[in-house]
């Protein structure tokens, strides 16, 4: 607003006024000296136009909005992780990766016990009953003889002494924590071309496989060997 505007505005303040009262018109004469004195910037004989005006009120608003809102929502200070904390994370970290592993290994290796050595061995037996020696021979260590050996050695004793009729366990399984077994059965034959009906104890013996998760017979006794008179 101009110094003249102020003037002129002073002036119709003073005709408004009642009376002619002195203490008035000396406030005026006051008022007039302190502005003949006031020195302007340039900014104020600058008359701000309507868009102007609006844009300076749209950036006041704008303002105060911003305000309010960071006063209702302040900005919470972030902590810095300490480094003792990201030590103690990290152990835990550790602790529980090795504990995972490690207990995936003797999982891993206890799981076959669940099947007891004796499926194994029953399936040795019902097939060695029905003369399937090679279904048989699986239960075999692979190491022990191959497929075809060990079928033509069993059909000889079958032939002498006549076919399985019959077994039975007459000694303990072993514990669940047990790799090897020593495992005795009771085997009744029928009787073949040089020996009657008879019925022997039979000693075999097994170890456990954790690499391939199962149990094997690595001695069978005397079942394929003929007894001696």
């Amino acid at each position: 607003m101009q110094q003249e505007e102020l003037q002129a505005r002073l002036n119709a303040e003073k005709a408004e006024l009642p009376g002619n009262n002195d203490s008035v018109e000396k406030r005026f004469k006051e008022i007039q000296d302190e502005l003949a004195k006031l020195d302007l910037p340039p900014s104020a004989s600058t008359i701000e136009t309507r868009t102007q005006r609006y844009q300076r009120e749209q950036r006041i608003k704008s303002l105060r909005k911003k305000l309010d809102h960071n006063a209702r929502f302040p900005m919470q200070k972030r902590v810095k992780p300490q480094k003792n904390t990201i030590l103690v994370i990290g152990t835990l970290v550790f602790m529980v990766t090795i504990i995972t592993a490690f207990g995936g290994v003797v999982l891993s290796k206890y799981i076959g016990k669940q099947t007891p050595v004796s499926s194994v061995t029953d399936q040795f037996w019902g097939n060695m009953q029905t003369q399937n020696y090679y279904a048989a021979h699986a239960a075999i260590d692979p190491r022990l003889d191959t497929p075809l050996e060990f079928d033509t050695t069993a059909l000889n004793i079958d032939q002498a002494m006549g076919n399985i009729t019959a077994w039975k366990l007459v000694s303990p399984l072993p514990s669940a924590s047990s790799t090897l077994a020593t495992l005795t059965y009771s085997v009744s034959r029928k009787g073949g071309t040089q020996y009657q009906k008879s019925t022997l104890n039979i000693v075999i013996k097994l170890y456990y496989s954790s690499q391939y998760n199962t149990w094997y017979i690595y001695d069978i006794g005397n079942l394929l060997s003929i007894p001696q008179s």
